[in-house]
């Protein structure tokens, strides 16, 4: 068995929850130990795990872009040195704005220091200043026996969004056209999220847990996900509409970066820029159930043919194995 750390920011990292830790039985069945280790505040912590994890086949950053001094701590200690990220880590977060030097400094030193690096999507590898040997797009998986469809019950349509608090800003532009479109039709918002600043009659608020979720979004009948058009959002790795898919549900969505890629217009969902289109979007889902039944049903395939846990970790561990034999 290859033997590989993954350095994470927390265990409650969704990077680290969805893309590691959630995948460590998949990551086996395909030939690889995996020992997810978080990186320490400090500097003498930091000394001590990249002295610890000089006997492990590869270690693999994830996300971080350490200071140069722990940069060459970390490659003089490991054979082989892996960097996975899942966000636009190189621009200045939630902005859209290029980050500052030290920010870009730093990217490009852990891009030379890289053997292999792995980009939650195509926008982020077209990023990396690296041969195209050293890179290749890993999508974040999605467990499909975990996240799939159940039966609806009755009531209004539920319109679905999950996230973080720090991204309701992107819900909160799109919310005029929820609200035009409850007006019209039988429908409720339902947001699951950590915090709810948000206020309206018609949203329905959900705590979210990771033991939740599943059913949760399951219990959708539409899923949304809104995203401006910047440099920080075509990053975004999509994980919201690959939920929903897995759950067998029909989406609305931006079409922003990765969206484009996991959305077949019309197929698997709709895409909508203004509100207009937004509200009509909407509208057109929630009058017509044969229509969100067979976009769901299209979306569900295509979630199992490309970004199940099972079709991404395999390619995943291939890349690693490959990896670990030219070191």
């Amino acid at each position: 068995m290859l033997k590989v750390v993954f350095i994470i920011e927390s265990e409650h990292s969704a990077a680290a929850r969805y893309r590691v830790l959630v995948n460590a039985e998949t990551f086996e069945q395909h030939g690889i130990d995996i020992y997810p280790m978080i990186l320490p505040r400090s500097r003498r912590g930091r000394s001590k795990l990249f002295r610890d994890v000089g006997g492990y086949d590869i270690v693999v950053l994830q996300r971080r872009l350490l200071q140069p001094w722990d940069l060459a701590a970390l490659r003089r200690r490991v054979r082989v040195l892996g960097y996975d990220f899942d966000d636009a880590v190189m621009f200045g977060e939630g902005r859209g704005r290029l980050g500052g030097l030290s920010r870009r400094v730093k990217f490009a030193a852990v891009m030379r220091s890289a053997d292999l690096v792995t980009a939650g999507n195509s926008y982020l590898c077209e990023m990396c200043p690296v041969d195209d040997s050293r890179k290749s797009v890993v999508h974040t998986p999605v467990d499909t026996d975990v996240y799939r469809p159940r039966e609806h019950g009755d009531g209004p349509l539920r319109v679905g969004w999950v996230g973080s608090a720090s991204t309701l800003e992107y819900l909160e532009a799109v919310l005029p056209a929820i609200e035009r479109a409850a007006g019209r039709t039988h429908l409720e918002l339902a947001v699951m999220a950590d915090r709810f600043p948000l206020r309206r009659p018609f949203i329905r608020r959900i705590e979210w847990s990771e033991h939740a979720e599943p059913a949760e979004v399951a219990r959708f009948d539409v899923g949304i996900m809104p995203l401006p058009d910047n440099p920080w959002t075509r990053g975004k790795c999509g994980f919201k509409l690959l939920l929903y898919g897995a759950c067998g549900l029909s989406s609305v969505a931006s079409p922003v970066g990765m969206n484009r890629e996991i959305i077949c217009d019309g197929r698997t969902g709709l895409f909508a820029s203004s509100l207009a289109e937004w509200e009509e979007a909407l509208v057109r889902l929630a009058l017509d159930a044969d229509l969100r039944e067979r976009m769901g049903r299209a979306a569900r395939e295509r979630v199992e043919a490309v970004y199940s846990s099972e079709v991404v970790i395999a390619r995943w561990a291939r890349l690693l194995q490959e990896a670990g034999k030219q070191a």
